[in-house]
């Protein structure tokens, strides 16, 4: 009986892994440039705060993301076609994000760049300070704002 269990258990581990915590960050980063194509296409490149402890961002002088925006999370298996970001992870929201960014751009502040899960996916491992993003969302919570990536599943 308790083989059948482990079995079992092990099973659903091995068909939904991404059943783990989503974890995020974010860091105070300054927008070098912005250039979007489209309305949802762009690649961005900020200065992340010198003192930061970023998982992503650390060590870069310059952090550049070359993004998109999609409902549907990167690396899922073909089971799991019914998976998305979520209704709050919006193209809307995706593009208001671009907007902010922008904003921050042209006043030359300082805006608050983070991500959920694995928000973002290195682009080449020999290149750690470039980035995919598959969607990005305004946030605000206890009087902080951020726009926060996405990039895997996070339930």
């Amino acid at each position: 009986m308790m083989k059948r269990i482990f079995v079992l258990l092990a099973a659903l581990f091995l068909c939904i892994p991404e059943a783990v915590m989503a974890g995020g960050s974010w860091t105070s980063v300054v927008v070098s440039t912005l250039r979007i194509s489209g309305d949802t296409d762009y690649e961005l490149v900020v200065i992340p705060a010198a003192n930061n402890n970023d998982d992503y961002m650390r060590g870069c002088k310059t952090f550049t993301v070359l993004g998109t925006y999609t409902n549907r999370p990167a690396g899922g298996r073909w089971w799991h076609f019914w998976k998305t970001f979520g209704d709050s992870i919006t193209r809307e929201g995706h593009i208001l994000a671009l907007s902010q960014m922008d904003a921050a751009r042209i006043s030359k502040r300082p805006l608050n760049l983070g991500w959920i899960g694995s928000g973002f996916a290195r682009v080449d491992p020999d290149t750690p300070c470039v980035v995919r993003s598959r969607a990005l969302q305004p946030f605000h919570d206890e009087g902080v704002d951020a726009v926060l990536s996405f990039h895997d599943a996070i339930s």
